[in-house]
């Protein structure tokens, strides 16, 4: 097996090797020059896709670090750095650029994010053309072509030229294919599907958006100072907001889920431009109806449809992973750490949206390796505790404890990482990715971050807890199917299995069993059961299903209309007046509360 992945990785990268001296070997002069414009703009929107396809965050500024490294590189260049250590210091000035650039930035996301970007390119634009002495203004900042050596090798023009774009266009994708196909680059994966539930998993959302906002301006910068070799200089049209729109028609043309398919739509955009410039010179018309096509027909780009078909038939053929259930939940549960759960406490919470409130003086223990269920009729406010417990909005008044420390106001990602994980009412997942996929990032949360760029995905340990938990929950059957393509019922099993990833002292589960038939209910709750009983967890779970309630619950909470109603053993709570007040609004019915299917039915 080793053997055969060696000989891919060998054919693949000699194939790309191959391709970029075939321009030397036929020594054409127009060929090279053509090849090396597509291989600097091409790398530019490899660059700008780190965010695109990666994090979902549309740049339009991104040409403004492109333009940086062209006048850093030709400034230092002319005070005579010489060419490498020119090269040099122009990343590692457009780095801390798109460093302070990005920590505005990434605040914000989609369309804001987009304008943001768009204005602080402008910003740059016309400080180019406002600093005249220091960048040449409307003339741009040329270079002389007698400081373009190497060793003594004139790399200015001819296949010189090419051999050393070509050469510094290999190491920067190869480094770059490095970052996306790491642990960082699965982090990235997981914030573009849903950045919320990557935070519910202990992500910094707002640090990995922003040290992919710097890695992607670096190698930005980098296109740049390739680019002045082929212009002698550095240009304001550079830093046009055009520039940063070519980046993403190209990513657009190639796809942004094809690692090389920004440098394929740059070269089909580039022989585009170069075709009907020469012919019809109706260049706008036919890159518009292109766009047109794609935007409004097809909407998305056709390369990215034909990879997702393809790599979904290629997930489908693999094989499960820990099938039996059985023998999964065995291993999981002697790898566990934390049998012992932990205590929950709830102190005077109060939360009011505009006026209303919505959590009343409400106090409570989940004492550790309880089981709780919390009830009561829609509008009870049990999904508001549940987030006020977890962190996802923080109360008016009052406190959250987990353990003796208090959570409240601290940060979801890191309430997660001590000790308190949930599951949603709607299944929140990834549905780009894999359950295998999905669970094996989770699996080894100290790189889920930046420290992720140095490892390969998913980790040695990482793998071997998704296998675990997979045969815990019983997915093997699906583990190697795209998210989106799960039943109802997997993907909320799968829901839950996120969360027993982080190994959690308390779980939450929001209406585990939503929109499940009878007999799916009862598997659900079963396994939940199975959790509790084999790693005494401290589970607390929202549940309609009475007959589920008063079967497996240890203690029973009721809430109504936002205040503690009531609590206690499941048979003290379903006879008590009050709670048959609150879900049937009288006390006539009370000897029919002893079927436990009177309250689901009125819930």
């Amino acid at each position: 097996m080793a053997k055969v992945s060696f000989l891919r990785v060998l054919v693949k990268y000699g194939l790309a090797v191959l391709l970029l001296v075939i321009p030397v070997i036929l020594h054409n002069i127009t060929l090279q020059d053509f090849v090396s414009y597509t291989l600097v703009y091409g790398l530019m929107a490899m660059s700008l896709n780190l965010l695109v396809g990666k994090t979902g965050l549309v740049s339009f500024g991104h040409a403004m670090f492109f333009a940086l490294g062209a006048y850093s590189f030709s400034w230092f260049l002319g005070n005579e750095y010489g060419v490498l250590g020119s090269f040099g210091l122009s990343v590692l000035v457009t780095t801390l650029a798109s460093l302070v650039v990005g920590i505005f930035c990434v605040r914000l996301k989609d369309t804001y994010f987009s304008f943001i970007t768009l204005a602080f390119a402008m910003v740059f634009a016309n400080t180019l053309n406002a600093a005249s002495n220091y960048t040449g203004g409307d003339s741009g900042l040329s270079v002389r072509a007698a400081s373009l050596t190497v060793a003594g090798l004139d790399i200015s023009t001819g296949t010189e030229r090419y051999v050393f774009i070509a050469t510094f266009f290999f190491a920067a994708v190869m480094l770059l294919r490095y970052v996306t196909r790491s642990a960082f680059g699965t982090t990235l994966q997981m914030i573009r599907d849903n950045a919320d539930r990557a935070a519910c998993l202990g992500v910094n959302v707002y640090s990995a958006r922003l040290a992919a906002f710097t890695i992607a301006g670096a190698f930005a910068g980098v296109a740049g100072g390739l680019a002045t070799f082929m212009v002698a200089g550095a240009y304001p049209t550079f830093a046009a907001w055009t520039a940063s729109g070519d980046a993403i028609f190209a990513i657009l043309l190639g796809g942004s889920q094809l690692f090389l398919g920004p440098l394929i739509g740059y070269g089909i955009l580039n022989g585009l431009i170069y075709v009907t410039s020469a012919s019809s010179g109706h260049t706008g018309l036919v890159l518009g109806s292109v766009l047109l096509v794609i935007v409004l027909g097809l909407r998305r780009s056709p390369a990215d449809v034909v990879y997702g078909k393809v790599t979904g038939i290629l997930k489908n053929r693999r094989r499960a992973v820990s099938p039996h259930g059985s023998e999964g939940a065995a291993s999981f549960a002697a790898a566990s750490p934390k049998e012992n759960g932990g205590t929950l406490q709830v102190e005077h919470l109060e939360k009011r949206f505009g006026g209303q409130k919505v959590t009343r003086d409400v106090s409570l223990q989940f004492p550790s390796g309880s089981l709780t269920a919390i009830i009561g009729p829609n509008g009870a406010g049990k999904t508001t505790l549940f987030n006020l417990m977890a962190g996802a909005l923080q109360p008016d008044d009052g406190a959250v404890l987990l353990g003796n420390a208090p959570i409240t106001g601290v940060p979801t990602r890191k309430i997660v990482r001590m000790g308190l994980a949930r599951a949603f009412q709607v299944a929140s997942l990834f549905p780009s990715m894999t359950a295998y996929e999905a669970l094996s990032a989770v699996g080894d949360p100290d790189y889920l971050g930046l420290p992720g760029v140095f490892r390969t995905c998913p980790t040695p340990k990482g793998a071997a807890r998704a296998q675990r938990v997979i045969g815990l929950v019983n997915l093997g059957d699906v583990a190697h199917r795209p998210v989106s393509e799960l039943s109802h019922g997997d993907q909320k099993m799968l829901d839950i299995a996120l969360a027993l990833m982080l190994e959690p002292r308390v779980l939450l589960l929001d209406e585990p069993t939503a929109g499940m038939g009878p007999d799916e209910r009862w598997k659900m709750m079963r396994t939940i059961q199975q959790l509790w009983e084999s790693h005494k967890l401290t589970v607390v779970f929202i549940e309609h299903d009475m007959d589920i309630v008063f079967s497996i619950a240890e203690h029973v909470v009721v809430l109504a209309q936002g205040a503690l109603l009531t609590q206690g053993p499941p048979a003290q709570v379903r006879c008590d007046t009050r709670v048959i007040e609150a879900y049937l609004g009288s006390t006539g019915e009370r000897d029919e509360i002893a079927d436990p299917a009177v309250l689901g039915a009125a819930t």
